[in-house]
């Protein structure tokens, strides 16, 4: 969390998906931002635990960058589109 800005309203969503299963070879870690309109997306990123804190931190500029750019690009969509979203695929 302190590697994100602090001015795109990301925040963490703890223990879901936290604890790897006991045969899970990775660990999602999930983020939310949301509108004042109510809407939310949830953002995630999945980091194997064969990686170490070096391998993490070689790789933070990008997944920031990423997250980052995910984020922007909800808060840029408008009210009506987050309640689209909401909604789903309304054809059949």
């Amino acid at each position: 969390m302190a590697a994100l800005p602090g001015d795109i309203g990301i925040r963490n969503v703890p223990g879901m998906g936290s604890e790897p299963a006991p045969d899970a070879t990775t660990r999602d870690v999930h983020f939310a931002v949301s509108c004042d309109c109510g809407a939310s997306v949830l953002l995630g990123i999945e980091v194997s635990l064969n990686k170490t804190a070096a391998d993490i931190t070689a790789v933070m500029p990008t997944i920031v960058s990423v997250l980052s750019d995910q984020a922007k690009d909800f808060q840029a969509k408008t009210c009506q589109e987050h309640t689209l979203m909401r909604m789903g695929s309304t054809t059949g």
